[in-house]
């Protein structure tokens, strides 16, 4: 069954990649309690869904908080998504405003120092500056026209250690305050 599950001699199929999936999370939930974070949920393929859903349903007896983080465009293809679930929870964030996305830039940079022109501003128009997560924990502080006719124009810079440790901080502010 372990190599079906790791695409090795043929396909697995859903029950059994789920059944895996909520075995090994359960296995790490008996260490210590595990948060697994999914972002952009609202792009994830259906079986994606359904998986966590599964892991929803049947880890009851785990310390496990799994947190999907989703625009609005995922009740438009889930209507049900988290209704009717033991110890789910939905929670609506209204977008911030300019001042308070400036203001949680100011605060989660801290002293950051960034060149004249290039300071990250929540006013965004195409052009300027912001910060790109590129994925696999990889982040960039982009600048250039971000909407340019046929490609953008972009430059990427390295993000520094400040703005991983403000993303950390943010992180864990946020799993504070809700949970």
């Amino acid at each position: 069954m372990s190599s079906r599950l790791l695409g090795a001699g043929g396909t697995a199929v859903p029950e059994e990649t789920f059944f895996a999936v909520r075995l090994f999370l359960e296995a790490m939930a008996r260490e210590r309690p595990l948060i697994v974070v999914f972002d952009d949920v609202h792009w994830g393929e259906s079986t994606f869904l359904d998986l966590v859903e599964h892991v929803a349903d049947w880890s009851r007896e785990a310390p496990i908080l799994l947190a999907c983080i989703a625009r609005t465009e995922l009740i438009d293809v889930r209507p049900t998504w988290g209704g009717g679930k033991l110890n789910a929870t939905a929670i609506s964030l209204e977008p911030l405003t300019e001042e308070e996305c400036d203001l949680l830039i100011a605060n989660l940079l801290g002293a950051a120092e960034f060149p004249p022109g290039r300071e990250p501003s929540a006013a965004f128009d195409g052009k300027g500056s912001c910060f790109v997560e590129m994925g696999d924990g990889v982040a960039a502080y982009a600048t250039g026209d971000f909407y340019a006719d046929g490609a953008p124009r972009v430059r990427l810079h390295r993000a520094g250690r400040h703005w991983h440790i403000a993303r950390v901080a943010f992180e864990r502010y946020w799993l504070r305050r809700w949970f």
